[in-house]
């Protein structure tokens, strides 16, 4: 009964918050939880979307991009790490926003409300999300409270990575901006650190940028290679990102032990038209993708 009350209040809470539309979502992201992965309809719907995008560019495209990653390895392993070359005063300022927003009274209270406010899409979870909120805190709608964070993407090398792996165009679909916390300089659990892959559709990628310099001591990202089942830290300086299939690669967030971490995610699918500064699920924790890749269902 606690489980169904639980549920029932998550679907009030969003209703409340987002209207029948986000509703309807919720029920298709629970109905997907019990499935497994996103749902059959919805990966095939993304499938045939990833398509015809792919036809789309290669006709209204002048050329593919080449560049030098070493995309044997990406196919392969499913990863790639790049070095993006920020600008260091650009990744502290980017840093101090969100850490003045995280602070901001206003965020957290959405971040660790006590009246189970809906979280991760997780049915099945018994973790409350105010314990939750002692592990991991994220910004609410962060294009919005940090808008900063889009023009990350005003970059050369990423936008010619993705359309090389997409060989579309693509868009981003949803940002995350989490701070993994650390407690008193010890070892700091967080229900990230099991390794897990997520419930995306198979065509879309997870890119992940360090905004804080990361070292196996402040949680970095744990891959667990395809070929060799060899756990790899991904470490370095601010500005490090990571491109994988979070739906197929198993990773995990490593316990921190001496300091947090600051790091924001983007899930980017593709698409018929270039990216133009649009989120479509922006700070949906229980909808990280829309329903139909051929509507659109964002703001």
């Amino acid at each position: 009964m606690r489980k169904i009350y639980k549920i029932i209040n998550n679907f009030l809470l969003t209703f409340k918050e987002g209207g029948i539309r986000r509703v309807i979502q919720l029920f298709v992201r629970y109905l997907d939880n019990i499935l497994g992965g996103c749902g059959l309809k919805i990966e095939v719907a993304y499938k045939l979307h990833h398509f015809l995008s792919r036809i789309s560019y290669k006709f209204y495209s002048n050329t593919l991009i080449d560049i030098k990653v070493n995309f044997d390895k990406f196919i392969k392993e499913e990863y790639v790490v790049l070095d993006l070359n920020l600008p260091k005063n650009f990744l502290d300022d980017l840093l101090k926003k969100c850490e003045h927003e995280l602070q901001n009274e206003e965020n957290t209270s959405k971040i660790a409300n006590k009246k189970n406010k809906p979280f991760n899409g997780l049915l099945n979870s018994g973790v409350p999300p105010e314990y939750y909120s002692k592990q991991v805190c994220w910004l609410n709608n962060p294009s919005l409270s940090v808008p900063e964070l889009l023009t990350l993407f005003n970059n050369k090398l990423i936008d010619d990575v993705l359309k090389s792996l997409f060989r579309s165009n693509y868009i981003i679909e949803n940002i995350a901006m989490y701070k993994t916390l650390n407690s008193n300089k010890k070892e700091t659990f967080n229900l990230n650190s099991s390794f897990h892959i997520d419930s995306n559709p198979s065509t879309s990628l997870k890119m992940m940028i360090y905004l804080c310099d990361v070292d196996n001591n402040n949680g970095p990202l744990l891959i667990k290679e395809k070929s060799t089942g060899k756990i790899i830290p991904i470490i370095g300086k601010s500005g490090t990102s990571i491109i994988f299939k979070s739906h197929s690669l198993y990773h995990a967030a490593k316990n921190t032990s001496t300091g947090s971490r600051y790091a924001v995610f983007f899930t980017i699918v593709p698409s018929f038209r270039p990216w133009k500064n649009q989120v479509t699920c922006d700070g949906w924790l229980n909808i990280p993708y829309r329903i139909n890749p051929f509507f659109w269902l964002g703001k």
